[in-house]
């Protein structure tokens, strides 16, 4: 995944549909992929652009490109006094945000490019909060009708109507 940040050229960047593509030779699975950028990275990068006087997309401050996305990554986590943040947790975040907002598996399977839907289980987490919402959601939108069927009542049964547990 750093080579394609890396070697990201602005011809493979389209601003005004809102994608790049990264092509094969650099990508993760060595296949040519377009990836859909959001409103707030394509602002960011049409900054970015204006500055910019390399073909390259993330330079250091003399032009030439970026030769480690750790180093980089490194220095503007300490800058926002971040401590036990990795590029790799990013995609832990990404996965579990797209989760919380309702995404289904088969999108974020598909936005983290990965080929298996088991990595979606290992990559997207679920938390407290996101298991209260769901309750939550199912009794505001569900019927107050008890859905188990209802138990015949016996001469020896004490129970007048069906247990739901």
């Amino acid at each position: 995944m750093a080579a394609e940040i890396l070697t990201l050229l602005w011809t493979n960047v389209d601003l005004e549909p809102g994608y790049l593509t990264v092509e094969g030779a650099y990508s993760k699975n060595h296949e040519t992929v377009t990836i859909p950028l959001s409103g707030k990275v394509i602002t960011a990068l049409k900054e970015l652009k204006k500055a910019s006087r390399s073909e390259y997309v993330f330079v250091n401050r003399s032009g030439q490109p970026i030769g480690s996305v750790r180093t980089a990554f490194t220095t503007a986590c300490r800058r926002a006094n971040l401590s036990r943040v990795s590029p790799h947790v990013l995609r832990h975040t990404f996965a579990t945000r797209l989760r919380e907002q309702g995404v289904s598996d088969g999108m974020i399977q598909a936005l983290g490019r990965w080929k298996e839907p088991k990595m979606v289980r290992r990559y997207a987490h679920v938390n407290n909060e996101l298991m209260k919402k769901a309750l939550e959601q199912i009794a505001e939108n569900s019927p107050a009708i008890i859905t188990t069927p209802q138990v015949r009542r016996t001469a020896n049964s004490k129970c007048a109507r069906s247990s739901a547990g």
